[in-house]
């Protein structure tokens, strides 16, 4: 699972180049693949002080959890 902060061309991750992340994640060999997208607005998504999507990526990480593993 590859989660990321990206809302726009303007709102993403600046840390991280968002198109080679995706296509690193395109090029994953395993078919259970998740790809992420919240509005995190910093680089660490799961970060409760800051993180404005706090509670998606906390849903999306259980499902991932839940469902594929």
């Amino acid at each position: 699972m590859n989660m990321v902060w990206y809302e726009s061309e303007e709102l993403q991750d600046k840390v991280i180049s968002i198109p080679k992340a995706r296509r690193m994640h395109e090029s994953l060999g395993s078919s259970k693949k998740y790809w992420v997208e919240t509005a995190a607005r910093e680089h660490v998504i799961l970060k409760a002080i800051t993180s404005k999507d706090y509670a998606r990526v906390e849903a999306k990480s259980i499902e991932f959890l839940e469902e594929i593993l």
